[in-house]
C-alpha cells in the first residue's frame, strides 16, 4: 500500500516537472523521463498486486 502511495505521489511530481520543462527534449537533457518511466512501472505493478488479492 505504501509503495503504491509513494509511486502515485512521485508520478504527480514528475508530471509537474515535465510541465515545467514544457516537454522540450526532457528525454535527453533531464532524468525526469527515467523517473517517470520507473514510477509508472511501479504503479502498474502495485495495481496488479492489489487486483490479485
Amino acid at each position: 500500500m505504501s509503495k503504491f502511495l509513494i509511486s502515485e505521489i512521485t508520478m504527480k511530481v514528475t508530471e509537474k516537472a515535465v510541465q515545467l520543462l514544457e516537454g522540450n527534449e526532457y528525454l535527453k537533457k533531464f532524468p525526469v523521463e527515467r523517473i517517470m518511466r520507473d514510477t509508472k512501472i511501479t504503479e502498474i505493478h502495485e495495481e496488479l498486486l492489489k487486483f490479485k488479492k
